[in-house]
């Protein structure tokens, strides 16, 4: 197995695009560090939105594989700041696709709530409309 530096970077990223085992290894051996550092990072805000962190970690092995197949060194970045960024924006775009799902949940119960409440008023109006009728009718001076 070859030693992965900054000269041979990208041989080893061509190589793993064209799914070589060792070179996929080397790459994730290399880059799991970096990935769990900015994952880490978010966590506890993920959490909060009910993803569990073993389980983004767990997925770290094939996150770093596409990310070698999406790396384009045109881009003059360095394949560990490219997978910092997709790590980052990873979460970041959880995070925010949560906040949608919960705000839009919350809406929901907030009309559900208004429209319910608004309901129960013209339920009970006419509920006691309804007993001071049924007393009206009867002829117990004790009631009126």
């Amino acid at each position: 197995m070859a030693e992965y530096n900054q000269a041979n970077e990208l041989t080893i990223i061509n190589r793993a695009k064209n799914n070589d085992e060792d070179a996929i290894k080397i790459l994730v051996d290399t880059h799991s560090g970096i990935y769990c550092q900015i994952v880490s990072k978010y966590a506890h805000i993920m959490n909060q939105y009910g993803s569990n962190y073993e389980d983004i970690i767990a997925g770290k092995d094939s996150f770093i594989f596409d990310a070698a197949r999406t790396f384009k060194p045109e881009k003059n970045v360095r394949f560990c700041t490219y997978v910092g960024n997709l790590a980052r924006y990873r979460c970041l775009n959880f995070i925010n696709a949560e906040k949608k799902y919960v705000n839009s949940l919350s809406e929901k119960l907030d009309d559900l709530t208004e429209k319910e409440l608004a309901l129960d008023e013209n339920k009970i109006v006419e509920e006691i409309d309804f007993c001071y009728n049924i007393l009206g009718q009867l002829k117990d001076k004790r009631i009126m």
